[in-house]
């Protein structure tokens, strides 16, 4: 598969682009997502990977930000809570993928992505 997209460059940036758009709208799972693409694309440590994929879903969080908040009504307080939170996990989140285990931590994300996707079968919104 590394193979298959370092010889199409492309394909990533597309399938990057496809996850943005998701993020900008819905965002649940999408750090799993764009941390499979990543370790599937590149050839980088799992923290490596896990810093990149803040970069990408910070720029699609700000992209979306202004969008809705140019075209559409945005509830200030929950909002707000939400990007609390987001600065918070991006200022905790690194430092957690550098100190540990690379294997259990890979695990982790795997669970807890399939944990969301179970809950969100189970309890649609």
């Amino acid at each position: 598969m590394r193979r298959r997209v370092a010889s199409h460059p492309t394909l990533l940036v597309g399938a990057l682009f496809v996850v943005g758009v998701y993020v900008g709208y819905f965002g649940a799972g999408s750090g799993v997502m764009v941390l499979a693409l990543l370790a599937v694309a590149l050839d980088e440590t799992l923290a490596t990977a896990n810093a990149l994929k803040n970069v990408v879903l910070g720029a699609a969080d700000v992209v979306a930000a202004v969008a809705f908040l140019l075209f559409g009504p945005v509830r200030v307080a929950p909002a707000l809570a939400l990007g609390l939170g987001l600065l918070g996990g991006s200022y905790l989140g690194p430092s957690i993928a550098r100190r540990a285990p690379e294997a259990p931590l890979r695990y982790a994300a795997a669970a807890a992505g399939a944990g969301l996707a179970l809950w969100l079968f189970v309890r649609p919104a």
